[in-house]
């Protein structure tokens, strides 16, 4: 199967083509802070992939035990000559094939701790902030817009990277098989795969994903950005919304600046529309 990326271009990501205005579903004042938080401290939280509900987002296996004799050779070489830097050619390629039998690909209890350490790093370096390219999804609405009683926040996508720091993003591809990792693949290729390809069951999500990857996530603290107030573009009340809440949204915009247009959902001719407020 062809997959295609769309942020391993090797372009800088703000030349990658991404939807104008990403969206986010929230509750709002159900007692639920950090959901709150969003449009109170401006604070998006770049998440660790262990706590997505889909427990095969992000955990793509490395497929090893698909390298070639070759690849396993070159494998060694690489790691021979990461852990002897001095080492001259000959020396690394003579060293390198007397560690092949000590290589894992073959030992089924050596892997399966090599995949589970490969994981944790992975999780404890990812930070993914989980966005939708449209805000009048009603499976949306249901599921993380307080079953349409709470707001989506609209924010523009390329002023969201750069205030924010992102260092990636793209749209999910969502399919019937999770791609084959390689372990020749460039690492982006590897890394761009493993995060922006989901099972088609998820497809209603209409995913656009920006993350980072970096030690630092390891200290939760570094996984909150605060997005610049310009950032946020569009408020959008879920057509069960509180509507004397939507005075104190308007009171906390207007005294934080924040020049987002409003809208409220409803339901027109069977389907769910937005409208602009006053």
């Amino acid at each position: 199967m062809d997959y295609q990326l769309t942020d391993v271009d090797f372009l800088p990501i703000e030349l990658v083509e991404k939807p104008r205005v990403v969206y986010k579903y929230r509750s709002w004042n159900k007692g639920i802070e950090y959901d709150d938080m969003v449009l109170t401290h401006n604070q998006l939280y770049m998440s660790e992939p262990l706590k997505f509900k889909d427990k095969l987002d992000c955990r793509s296996q490395t497929r090893y035990d698909l390298m070639t004799e070759k690849e396993i050779l070159n494998w060694s070489e690489k790691m021979t000559r990461k852990d002897h830097p001095r080492f001259n050619d000959e020396a690394i390629r003579k060293l390198a094939i007397k560690n092949l039998d000590r290589i894992p690909f073959k030992n089924e209890e050596l892997m399966k701790k090599l995949h589970e350490d490969e994981w944790l790093s992975y999780n404890d370096w990812a930070g993914v902030l989980s966005l939708c390219i449209t805000s009048t999804s009603d499976a949306m609405w249901s599921e993380y817009g307080a079953n349409h009683s709470g707001v989506c926040y609209g924010f523009s996508t390329d002023d969201l990277i750069k205030g924010c720091m992102l260092s990636g993003g793209a749209k999910v591809e969502y399919v019937d098989e999770l791609p084959i990792i390689l372990p020749s693949m460039h690492p982006l290729v590897q890394s761009g795969l493993k995060a922006y390809y989901k099972l088609r069951k998820y497809e209603y999500e209409e995913e656009y994903r920006l993350r980072t990857f970096n030690p630092n996530n390891k200290d939760i603290v570094n996984r909150i950005r605060i997005y610049p107030n310009e950032v946020l573009s569009e408020v959008i009340f879920g057509k069960d919304f509180d509507n004397e809440q939507i005075d104190v949204i308007k009171g906390i915009l207007e005294k934080r600046k924040i020049k987002a247009v409003l809208y409220q959902c409803s339901i027109s001719e069977g389907k769910l529309i937005r409208e602009k407020l006053d």
